[in-house]
C-alpha cells in the first residue's frame, strides 16, 4: 500500500494512503479497460501522438486517450510509476 506525504501518517491505515489506494486501482482499470479495446491504438498511445490520436477521431481516439490519462495519471509517461511499485 502507498503512504500519504504526511510526517506523522506512515501506517497502513492512514485514510489518505487508503484513499490513494483507491485511486489507484480504479485509474489501473480504466487503463487495463482501454488497452483492452478493440479500437485502442498501441502506436499512438506509446508515441503519445495527440495530433495523430485526433485525426483518427472516434472511438479509437476516445480510447486510446483514455489510456494516456490513465497511464500518465499513474505516471507512466515520466516513468514514476515503475519507481512507485
Amino acid at each position: 500500500m502507498n503512504f500519504c506525504n504526511c510526517p506523522n501518517c506512515q501506517t497502513d491505515n492512514c485514510p489518505q494512503a487508503v484513499e490513494i489506494a483507491k485511486l489507484r486501482e480504479a485509474l489501473e482499470g480504466i487503463l487495463e479497460r482501454a488497452k483492452g479495446h478493440p479500437l485502442f491504438c498501441p502506436q499512438l498511445f506509446e508515441e503519445r501522438d495527440i495530433d495523430g490520436i485526433c485525426a483518427i477521431g472516434g472511438d479509437a481516439a476516445d480510447w486510446t486517450q483514455n489510456a494516456i490519462e490513465a497511464d500518465d495519471a499513474l505516471g507512466g509517461a515520466t516513468g514514476e510509476k515503475d519507481a512507485q511499485e
